[in-house]
């Protein structure tokens, strides 16, 4: 046995996932029945072990969770220590910072040095997330630690 899993409704803006993992729908088929997983693969469905949709879903609901208790906005010493609790220096910042192209370069200097709140929906956070090789998820939880701090 396999299984199956597609969301209901698809928004052609947006990948499965954070913000539609509840509505997907899923089922067990009898992969031994010639053809089926090709077909059901050409209705968009997604097919792998029950383990792996298990996990992906146990995935997607604590991304969803840690995107609904991300706060909007951490002071620039809460955002510095959680980075440093992490790994990432202030040189390593200002070094990705340094590699961008002007002038965004200036743009970003500015906002790290003389922010009084570091935005998470700010843009430049999401480019700096994607220069660390983090994920949105990764930032969330960035930002929830930082908020504690």
């Amino acid at each position: 046995m396999k299984y199956a899993a597609k969301p209901q409704i698809l928004n052609p803006n947006k990948l499965p996932g954070v913000d539609n993992f509840d509505i997907w729908e899923k089922i067990e088929f009898d992969d031994t029945i010639p053809g089926i997983e090709t077909s059901l693969l050409s209705q968009g469905w997604y097919v792998q072990s029950n383990d792996v949709f298990t996990n992906m879903f146990a995935q997607l609901r604590r991304e969803k969770e840690a995107h609904d208790l991300c706060p909007k906005e951490v002071t620039p010493r809460q955002a510095r220590q959680a980075l440093l609790l992490v790994g990432v220096t202030t040189e390593m910042i200002v070094g990705a910072i340094n590699s961008l192209p002007n002038p965004t370069r200036n743009f970003a200097l500015v906002e790290w040095e003389y922010s009084v709140m570091f935005i998470r929906a700010n843009p430049l956070v999401n480019t700096m997330g994607q220069m660390l090789g983090w994920t949105q998820y990764q930032l969330d939880c960035l930002w929830i630690q930082a908020s504690k701090m």
